[in-house]
């Protein structure tokens, strides 16, 4: 009986050590995306560069992007952007990952007031697992498409 539970904690651990090593980072997707498609003039900010860095994102930086009631947001466990310096496209992907699910509709109305004000631009709001992303480039429809096939 010992041996049996001890061989099927193993399987268990082993079973999740896999997981999470499969799992992304809200950095590691925004790099991907920005990447891949045609992102230019910007940068990216990422809280899980520290507050060291000059492309921290940064508690004001989250309070521009979220609102004031970005301090409340406890649950977002990570966010990473990037932004485009380049006026004319105002090119914006960012990826929050949030600690707790069920506060995904939240974020996306956050999101969405957010996709509101640009009202030139293809804005699209999308979540996946335990990330939320904001999408506003020329070719958004593709970029959801790339996250679909990305994180499946």
């Amino acid at each position: 009986m010992k041996k049996t539970v001890a061989i099927l904690l193993c399987i268990i651990t082993a079973f999740l050590l896999t997981a999470c090593a499969r799992g992304e980072s809200a950095l590691g997707i925004v790099q991907k995306v920005s990447e891949g498609f045609a992102f230019k003039y910007g940068a990216i900010y990422s809280d899980e560069y520290g507050e060291w860095n000059e492309f921290c994102f940064s508690p004001e930086m989250k309070e521009l992007v979220f609102g004031a009631n970005a301090p409340k947001y406890t649950y977002i466990k990570a966010v990473s952007g990037y932004f485009s310096r380049d006026m004319v496209s105002g090119a914006e992907f960012i990826a929050a990952e949030l600690s707790d699910r069920s506060k995904r509709a939240e974020i996306m109305a956050v999101f969405y007031r957010r996709a509101a004000k640009k009202l030139d631009a293809d804005a699209r709001i999308w979540c996946e697992g335990n990330f939320v992303f904001f999408i506003c480039h020329e070719n958004a429809r593709e970029i959801v498409e790339y996250l679909k096939r990305e994180m499946n």
